[in-house]
């Protein structure tokens, strides 16, 4: 028998007990159902309470909760240890060791598939992180660091270097893009839409940010690479969107930083606008007096801007 508290239909709750479903904590934290779920199951990190039909809901406590986990994976914790530093005092946090081998294990298994063109091992491992750990993670301490190590490897590989990256981006292609299409159909968030400004950026770069923004809740629509800035506001018009991800690695032609980008929110004067990528950096002031978001942080955190009213 389950030990979760169980939550009678008739419970009276007053308005600061508020309980939340699963999908609700899962736009708050950017954590999946499915994780959500195996941190439950397999670890004992949360106890949600049940409704008499069995559906789980969150208190404050658990979301707060939750966000503690997410601190301690952003440490680099392993997900097996977090239970113990969640239930000691404050002083646990001088005992933790940094270096969790987990992330080095999926990085091993992923570049030995790329390496031997195996998509199963390279899905399963995938998978195996998805399953355990949120996807700003997931990207964060994976897919970018595998993505750097290839692709230095690439520049001093004469023979297999183009089949290694067509084989890995077209499946990341596949399954970030599939990921975002199931999740488009079941979200009522707000719309967002990517867009990469020069072509340099990679579309798997803005499928990764995309997927970054799904777990916030947004609903994505990406409409690729070397997208020229005149032409964007008619995507703009006709998908309604809330709000508007920039992104290049690049220093951006005078004319769109002057002309372009000054019209595009003359525009949309209320728009959420973000700007991703080296530029951000590059044209920092400018983006700041067209109120155009940046971030030198995690991506999350620019996400998390674009969420806020008023942005």
């Amino acid at each position: 028998m389950s030990d979760t508290p169980l939550l009678q239909s008739d419970t009276h709750l007053p308005d600061e007990e508020a309980l939340f479903p699963i999908r609700e904590v899962s736009r708050q934290t950017g954590v999946n159902s499915v994780t959500l779920r195996a941190w439950e199951r397999r670890y004992g990190l949360i106890k949600p309470l049940r409704t008499s039909k069995g559906h789980r809901l969150y208190s404050t406590e658990h979301v707060t909760r939750v966000q503690c986990i997410l601190e301690w994976l952003d440490r680099g914790v392993a997900i097996s240890r977090v239970r113990e530093l969640l239930d000691r005092p404050e002083p646990a946090a001088a005992l933790v060791d940094d270096t969790d081998n987990t992330w080095q294990l999926y990085f091993t298994q992923m570049h030995t598939a790329v390496k031997s063109f195996n998509e199963n091992r390279l899905d399963d491992a995938l998978n195996q992180a998805l399953a355990l750990y949120p996807v700003e993670s997931v990207v964060q301490r994976l897919i970018q660091p595998l993505l750097t190590q290839l692709q230095q490897e690439w520049l001093n590989l004469p023979v297999g270097a183009a089949l290694e990256k067509q084989f890995l981006f077209g499946y990341l292609r596949t399954k970030l893009g599939m990921r975002l299409f199931h999740a488009n159909r079941t979200q009522p968030g707000k719309t967002l839409l990517l867009a990469g400004l020069t072509s340099d950026t990679e579309e798997v770069e803005l499928l990764l940010q995309g997927a970054i923004a799904s777990a916030l809740g947004f609903r994505v629509i990406s409409l690729g690479t070397a997208i020229p800035i005149r032409e964007v506001p008619l995507a703009l018009d006709h998908t309604q969107a809330d709000a508007l991800l920039l992104h290049s690695d690049q220093r951006l032609d005078r004319s769109m930083v002057l002309s372009e980008l000054p019209r595009l929110r003359q525009l949309y004067p209320h728009l959420a606008i973000a700007m991703h990528g080296h530029c951000s950096q590059i044209h920092q002031q400018a983006f700041a007096e067209l109120a155009i978001q940046t971030s030198t942080e995690a991506p999350h955190l620019l996400m998390r801007k674009l969420l806020q009213p008023g942005s």
